[in-house]
């Protein structure tokens, strides 16, 4: 014989000990990053072609940059700018705390004064495009694109 038995719960943070079938369910606020932010990690490597070990005129500085998204959105559209050298690579898109250090890089080739000096000094710029709600109570825009620029300065020895 079959019978319905009836039976009265309630779900939320109350202490449903007494009733094996209910679980007490608690209810946590989750905070999340969606600012975004960008970091630019260059480094230098000198290749002495000639095998002398001493820097000569024409010999290369090869840079290879890698690029971490630090933030809580998508970076969009993300190039390098270098005054010193033309960097190859690029653009990209990288998700929050992905990292890439395989798409860019760039050669330099060390001049008279360069040498004479005893360093090469330089510095990049890497530009990101993220999606951001602006408010816009006149609709007199799209309100999506917003750029994240971070200049990285440093010096190669």
């Amino acid at each position: 014989m079959f019978g319905i038995i009836p039976v009265n719960f309630s779900i939320g943070l109350e202490n449903n000990s007494g009733n094996p079938f209910i679980k007490n369910i608690n209810i946590n606020n989750i905070t999340t990053n969606t600012n975004p932010s960008i970091s630019l990690i260059k480094t230098g490597s000198f290749m002495d072609e000639n095998g002398n070990g001493l820097a000569d005129v024409g010999e290369s500085i090869f840079y290879n940059f890698s690029v971490t998204n630090n933030g809580g959105t998508l970076l969009e559209d993300i190039i390098i700018e270098d005054p010193l050298v033309n960097v190859s690579g690029g653009p990209i898109s990288l998700q929050s705390g992905e990292i890439n250090n395989s798409e860019f890089s760039a050669t330099y080739l060390l001049t008279l004064e360069d040498i004479n000096a005893g360093y090469v000094a330089n510095q990049a710029i890497v530009t990101a495009c993220y999606e951001k709600e602006l408010a816009d109570p006149e609709g007199n825009c799209d309100g999506k694109v917003t750029y994240l620029k971070l200049a990285y300065r440093g010096t190669v020895i």
